[in-house]
């Protein structure tokens, strides 16, 4: 145990007993800006860096991740200044460089020990910066974090956070099976190019919360399935094991192609069903008329809802017999979905009867899924729609033109808060390392 008490003097001059209680307030307050508890914190770092530099055979060479020679043996070498920005400022810290007198290499002990050597800010900096650029722009970010006064931030600094956070190398490793997974896509327009990007978010679910697993823009979904099928796949010599039941999409193909190897089964989304019918019919086949979309539409969306439990008198039923109820009723509606896609086939709306053709074997998943397990998944993809629409916000309203990392560092972080403050909180404690190893008493010494 290293402990050593530390002295700390405050001056103050009383010229006249006329001044106010707010008064006291602000001059203490512009001493602490001043240089108050930064000279203080200051101060204690260089108490510290001296007793690691007394200590550094054992404090800082098993910390390296590679001595510099087979018998290092350190001597002062020079003094310098290392500057951090941190919650309280920036600290100008003066420390010791030290050379080794067999391979003539220098070192700063006090860097490798708090492993400063490539970074100049804290740790509890960026946790605060991060999560006050969830919710704004970086030039509003820096005008509230500077208002205080003790903290001076720029747009590059909170830039440089927000790039180089761990959230870029996101870890895709499932603890435990889903019930579902969920992925969708929202377009932005990125920095460089005139053309709009696509952000793609991939979701869990385990009952009814969500589960971030990850975002990116500059893969596709094939690659972004292989890199969750890599990092979930936990014996090469066995066949990998899904790590979802049902996978809900808004029929993508390529989103499908990408990810339905992490899946046991598929539930297309009955909702993206019914609009995209619309592009089908309208768009991509000819000769069809709003009017004839509209009663089409209409037809599909009862055709989908004549299988729902909501729609069919199952009070009186037992399990058996409701779970029949529903198989036939599920049945009959892929039967009419059958005899609607050959009906629009023989009028020449090809491209709305393959559509449909893709779709149908896939509408009904969760009900089977249902009457299997007695667990319910998704119907709709309104879960990721809802996070999508926030994220929409963040991208599109309250910064634009991102460079393509910038998209993915902030996406990123906006699935952690959004989606896991527990596990965000985890994080940042076990990054900032808090032991409990370091204490300080502060004693108030009354004058007499």
């Amino acid at each position: 145990m290293y402990k050593k008490d530390l002295s700390v003097v405050i001056s103050g001059i009383i010229k006249e007993f006329n001044f106010s209680f707010d008064e006291v307030v602000l001059v203490i307050q512009e001493a602490i800006n001043q240089g108050g508890t930064r000279r203080v914190t200051e101060l204690i770092f260089e108490w510290i860096g001296t007793i690691i530099y007394q200590h550094y055979h054992e404090l800082v060479i098993p910390k390296m991740a590679r001595p510099c020679c087979d018998t290092p043996y350190w001597l002062k070498h020079a003094r310098s200044t290392k500057t951090v920005q941190t919650g309280l400022g920036k600290l100008k810290i003066n420390t010791c460089r030290m050379k080794c007198h067999n391979c003539e290499s220098t070192h700063s002990p006090f860097n490798i020990f708090f492993d400063l050597s490539k970074r100049s800010w804290s740790y509890e900096l960026e946790k605060s910066i991060l999560e006050s650029v969830k919710d704004q722009s970086y030039r509003r970010s820096v005008k509230e974090l500077n208002r205080s006064g003790v903290m001076q931030v720029n747009k590059n600094l909170i830039w440089r956070m927000a790039i180089n956070s761990d959230f870029m190398k996101q870890d895709l490793k499932v603890d435990t099976e889903l019930d579902t997974i969920i992925a969708d896509g929202t377009g932005y327009k990125p920095h460089s190019d005139d053309s709009k990007k696509e952000l793609k978010i991939v979701l869990g679910m385990k009952g009814i919360g969500l589960v971030p697993i990850g975002a990116w823009v500059r893969s596709n979904w094939r690659q972004i399935g292989r890199e969750i099928k890599k990092a979930n796949y936990k014996n090469k010599k066995l066949k990998f094991k899904p790590i979802a039941n049902v996978l809900v999409s808004d029929g993508d193909r390529n989103l499908i192609k990408g990810l339905k190897q992490l899946a046991y089964h598929e539930q297309r989304c009955q909702w993206h069903l019914v609009r995209d019918f619309k592009y089908a019919y309208l768009y991509q086949d000819e000769g069809g008329t709003k009017d004839e979309w509209l009663q089409y539409k209409k037809q599909l969306w009862e055709l989908l809802q004549k299988a729902e439990p909501e729609s069919l008198e199952l009070n009186n039923l037992s399990h058996d017999e409701a779970s029949l109820t529903i198989m036939r009723e599920v049945w009959l509606a892929e039967k009419e979905l059958s005899e609607l896609e050959e009906k629009l086939q023989t009028d020449n709306f090809s491209k709305a009867a393959t559509y449909l053709r893709n779709a149908r074997e896939q509408l009904f998943t969760h009900l089977r899924f249902l009457i299997k397990t007695g667990e319910e998944v998704p119907k709709v993809t309104s879960r990721i729609e809802r996070f999508m629409r926030e994220l929409g916000r963040r991208m599109k309203r309250i910064a634009h033109n991102w460079s393509e990392a910038g998209a993915e560092a902030m996406a990123r972080i906006l699935l952690q808060l959004t989606l896991n403050k527990e596990g965000w909180d985890k994080y940042w404690g076990e990054k900032m390392k808090i032991s409990g190893n370091f204490n300080l008493n502060v004693k108030i010494v009354h004058s007499t």
